[in-house]
């Protein structure tokens, strides 16, 4: 937030953090609820995972950030299916959404960095903030003289996980190398549902996990 403010080509900015409050000011309704909406040329989204409504983007233009190296995983939960492929670096990139968000979807290709996958989910997201401030801060510099390319939608995508997924058992803890299940564990750690296993007498939960190979 302090970086996008301190931009000279910001002159005023607004922060909100739910989806009922970005719809008020932006579009003017949400459900039974209307307001009169302030106008504004651009809404920057950062770790949001709600839908936005058409009535919004003809409103404004609506960017997102992305952590994701192949369009494979533009759905839900990019970080945690990356980890479990093996991917140890992805493409941190700014995002244009569309209505339907999926199918109308683009992304500037002068816009993304590189963020490394490899350390605790805390180390992740730090790097993951940073990334973010420079690609929009980059992408301020030039906007709206921005080059947008279609992601490729012909991909099959990685199913989007769900708190469930978060439980580790025992198949998985006799099949699995030590590797395979620290991935599985920091991939979950905080601020995710944790990894955990469970049996009739209570949970194990894995907050926080260390790896060192042998090799």
């Amino acid at each position: 937030m302090p970086a996008i403010e301190r931009h000279p080509r910001v002159n005023s900015l607004k922060h909100v953090n739910n989806i009922r409050d970005l719809e008020l000011a932006v579009a003017g309704e949400y459900g039974h609820v209307a307001t009169n909406p302030e106008k504004f040329d651009l809404v920057m989204l950062c770790g949001w995972s709600w839908q936005v409504s058409e009535r919004l983007l003809n409103k404004a233009t609506v960017v997102s950030e992305h952590p994701a190296c192949d369009d494979r995983y533009s759905l839900g939960t990019p970080l945690q299916n990356q980890i479990l492929d093996g991917i140890k670096h992805t493409s941190h990139r700014v995002v244009k959404i569309g209505y339907p968000e999926l199918s109308q979807r683009l992304y500037s290709p002068s816009h993304e960095v590189q963020m490394n996958l490899t350390g605790n989910m805390d180390d992740i997201l730090s790097e993951m903030e940073s990334t973010a401030r420079t690609i929009y801060t980059r992408f301020l510099d030039d906007y709206p003289n921005v080059n947008w390319a279609q992601w490729d939608m012909s991909e099959d995508y990685a199913t989007p996980r769900t708190p469930h997924d978060s439980l580790i058992s025992k198949h998985d803890m006799s099949i699995l190398s030590v590797k395979a299940l620290y991935d599985r564990m920091r991939m979950l750690e905080a601020p995710y549902p944790n990894a955990h296993i469970e049996d009739e007498d209570g949970v194990l939960y894995f907050e926080r996990v260390r790896y060192k190979s042998k090799k």
